[in-house]
């Protein structure tokens, strides 16, 4: 079965993340901004969404709080917050577990940790 990936970062270079994936059965789409993200998720059923926290228009947990509230409850969504930052409190890592979401990717985005974290959340379902 094919993976949906929504990735949803202002600063990503799309052609990277396409050549990260060719080859494997993952469909990638792509998102600049949580508003854009939201719509994206409304029209199609991905199985994973990873939110950057930081976006210009809206803050990942606020995106993750509206798909939770507004996605279709019999397909879940595993929902990942990236950040740039190394350190999450306890304080914000409750925060992203209040909105949400399923786990944290800290960035620099890799081939090989993006493949690892969807493997691991794809034999959650």
């Amino acid at each position: 079965m094919t993976t949906r990936l929504l990735l949803v970062d202002g600063d990503l270079d799309n052609k990277i993340f396409a050549e990260y994936f060719a080859g494997l059965d993952i469909d990638i789409d792509f998102a600049s901004t949580g508003v854009e993200a939201c719509a994206k998720a409304l029209e199609t059923d991905y199985h994973m969404i990873i939110l950057a926290i930081a976006m210009p228009d809206m803050r990942g947990i606020d995106a993750a709080r509206f798909l939770r509230d507004n996605l279709r409850q019999d397909k879940p969504v595993k929902l990942v917050a990236s950040t740039a930052s190394p350190i999450i409190t306890r304080k914000g890592r409750t925060q992203l577990d209040a909105a949400g979401f399923d786990e944290v990717y800290i960035k620099p985005y890799t081939q090989d940790g993006l493949v690892q974290l969807i493997t691991s959340l794809s034999g959650d379902s």
